[in-house]
């Protein structure tokens, strides 16, 4: 017993050094001489579930509980290797178990809170970590998890207190000090956010989402040699992210680049969507919705009318025609800022895709086309113009606001924003017979360090 002893603790401290492919090779010359041995069993199933083995782990626990019924620990650990299959019923039905042999074992808790959380049932998941840290308070991990569920679902104050904790408890993993950063980020606490993110960049140097997520809160900060080293860093480290290119080319000028990336664009609205309207309006002084309302009340006083959304986002716009007699289509490519919009229940139909995209597919035509704070986020929109003109009515309107520059047709702003020449503009309308019949130039709203200009056009 006492060489079983040796070989176990030696199997143990390759465990706990992360050498989990050691680890099971001591345990499985044990278990040549030792079948079934059930301490030995756990170990090399904790080893395969720390190599992401969930088929072998899901073995090992198993015939400890075939041996033990009423061991809750495997129950645990079979329940996460199920959840590491993807079996999340089965996974479940682990969790209940061990809840039915003990109500109060934190575990169980947090593995339902993994489960729900994998399944993007965040509010589930939240109040499952809740009770896991109730029984658990020093339980960091499940402190991670439930900021992660609360960034989610854009609750960040709450999210970054999260962090915090399981910071205070653990505070030597990068990834939580890079969704703190996170977490400060959307909030617009950049200078947290750059501390959070040194931090994350202190325990892991070659992290390139770090560097490019510093790279864009130095950017915002307008500290454009340090965002420019950063980027260049996240490329040489890993070509294949191309935001990085893009805001390089945005800090330089560029125009060869002519859009964002479809996937750059869902994924900021997608995380900014929780907040938009509160953000957007309240702290940044958003006006265009308003304006553009009073331009079509002016133009069809109380007629029935069909309104076009492009980038309709959370239905900013759509809420001010509500009241009007109107049929409202809206099409974005967030998903998330389209559940928000559907929320609202003021629009008749919400397409997700890309709007020069989808416009293709659409045969209706409309009395009112509006691009609100929408041509920002490319450089050349010749194909969608054709598309506006080939979709409004005869006596219709196309509403859009531009971010206004006098140099070039358009260009990439350090923001990673695109401006405007408003004479390309009316000169690529023309094209395709769309003229000038109005222009506001207004404030679009507030920056963080300079407010920023444009002009919202009304085209026929």
């Amino acid at each position: 017993m006492s060489e079983l002893k040796e070989f176990y603790d030696k199997a143990l401290q390759f465990f706990q050094s992360g050498d989990f492919e050691t680890t099971k090779e001591i345990c499985e010359e044990i278990l040549r001489s030792l079948p079934g041995h059930r301490q030995t069993l756990f170990l090399a199933g904790c080893a395969d579930l720390e190599a992401e083995n969930f088929e072998g782990a899901r073995d090992r626990f198993f015939e400890i509980v075939e041996q033990e019924p009423s061991d809750q620990n495997a129950w645990v650990n079979l329940g996460n290797a199920l959840a590491g299959l993807n079996l999340f019923t089965e996974a479940k039905g682990c969790y209940e178990k061990v809840m039915a042999l003990n109500p109060e074992h934190p575990l169980a808790f947090y593995g339902l809170g993994n489960l729900y959380h994998r399944q993007n049932k965040y509010a589930q998941a939240i109040g499952y970590f809740q009770r896991c840290l109730e029984l658990a308070p020093e339980h960091w991990t499940a402190w991670y998890n439930l900021g992660n569920a609360q960034l989610k679902l854009g609750q960040i104050t709450q999210a970054i207190a999260a962090y915090k904790k399981a910071n205070s408890i653990f505070p030597k993993h990068p990834l939580i000090w890079f969704n703190l950063g996170q977490a400060h980020y959307e909030q617009g606490n950049l200078d947290e956010a750059r501390k959070a993110y040194h931090h994350s960049l202190e325990l892991a140097p070659n992290d390139a989402r770090t560097k490019f997520f510093l790279g864009m809160a130095e950017l915002e900060n307008e500290n454009f040699e340090t965002a420019k080293q950063l980027f260049e860093e996240t490329l040489q480290e890993h070509p294949e992210l191309q935001e990085a290119k893009f805001f390089l080319d945005a800090m330089a000028r560029k125009q060869d680049s002519d859009h964002h990336s479809q996937n750059y664009v869902k994924n900021l609205f997608d995380r900014y969507a929780s907040r938009y309207d509160e953000h957007l309006v309240g702290t940044l002084g958003y006006k265009l919705p308003k304006e553009i309302a009073k331009l079509v009340r002016n133009q069809f006083k109380g007629q029935k009318i069909k309104v076009l959304d492009l980038g309709c986002g959370t239905g900013l716009c759509g809420s001010e025609l509500n009241d009007l007699n109107s049929e409202i289509i809206g099409i974005d490519l967030s998903d998330k800022m389209l559940a928000q919009a559907k929320q609202k229940q003021i629009y008749n139909t919400l397409h997700q895709g890309d709007i020069a995209e989808t416009t293709h597919n659409i045969e209706d035509s409309f009395d009112v086309i509006i691009a609100s704070d929408v041509l920002c986020y490319g450089g050349d929109w010749s194909d969608l113009f054709a598309q506006v003109k080939r979709l409004l009515k005869d006596q219709g309107r196309f509403y859009f606001s531009v971010e206004s520059t006098s140099n070039a047709p358009y260009h990439l702003q350090p923001s990673g924003r695109y401006a405007h020449n408003p004479e390309h503009i009316i000169k690529k309308l023309a094209e395709h017979d769309l003229n000038e019949q109005n222009r506001l130039d207004l404030t679009v709203r507030k920056g963080r360090h300079r407010d920023v200009e444009g002009i919202l056009f009304e085209f026929a």
